[in-house]
């Protein structure tokens, strides 16, 4: 299990980072919760949130340079490390039916599926396989090309005990912002990266530094450039 993982001066960020896996005392989605002794629990899961170039697939960098120097680390797979499809030879099986109307399984080659069909075929081993013996899960931008309900499934999986009896943990990247209804994930589960526009670095920070309140509108506030980390753009209005 992850509890904590610190870094400084590696690619944009200068300063030190902090991603705590730590619960904090929230009181919805506790049976979510991964015990880890009798004071102290740990989160599923962490969704970074960030402008594009804002330092967010660093921190998933950081992780994995980690792991890669750790001798006998704990159990960690990385979705970016996923095997490339000219390198698997498999075929898909897709219901159809034939000239005289009846129902049939017709092959199509991995090649020949969609980038989403082929981004989750190619996690889905990984997936598995940390659900059922337990680990960390990284993962850059883990909606690309996936349906917002496909990403809803698979960060659910992590936050049942039912799917999830091993305690493994999921960190990931993404701009999908249907997981601020908070429908899956606790505000503790939510992180930033953002870069400064002085210098450059790149800075990692909890919405718990907010102190929002329980009612608040989390999406709705990040889109609004509450806690930062969204592009800095002038929309035209559509009239």
């Amino acid at each position: 299990m992850l509890i904590e993982f610190r870094f400084k001066n590696y690619r944009s960020f200068r300063d030190e980072a902090v991603l705590s896996m730590e619960a904090s005392g929230l009181g919805m989605y506790k049976n979510s919760l991964i015990k880890y002794n009798s004071k102290t629990s740990l989160l599923p899961g962490v969704a970074i949130y960030g402008k594009n170039g804002g330092g967010k697939s660093n921190v998933i960098r950081a992780f994995w340079l980690a792991v890669q120097f750790i001798k006998n680390a704990q159990r960690t797979q990385h979705a970016d490390a996923k095997i490339a499809m000219n390198e698997v030879k498999a075929i898909s099986m897709h219901q159809g039916k034939d000239q005289h109307g009846n129902g049939q399984l017709y092959p199509l080659d991995l090649s020949d599926e969609s980038d989403g069909t082929r981004t989750l075929m190619s996690i889905a081993p990984a997936i598995e396989s940390v659900l059922a013996n337990g680990g960390v899960l990284l993962t850059d931008e883990i909606e690309k090309g996936l349906h917002p309900l496909l990403v809803d499934y698979i960060v659910a999986k992590f936050q049942s005990k039912e799917t999830n009896p091993k305690g493994a943990q999921l960190i990931f990247t993404t701009h999908n912002t249907e997981l601020l209804n908070m429908e899956l994930l606790r505000k503790d589960q939510i992180y930033f990266a953002d870069k400064n526009h002085e210098d450059g670095s790149s800075e990692l920070y909890s919405i718990s530094e907010f102190g929002t309140r329980t009612t608040e509108n989390i999406r709705k506030g990040y889109l609004l450039g509450k806690y930062g980390a969204i592009p800095d753009l002038d929309i035209e209005e559509v009239k």
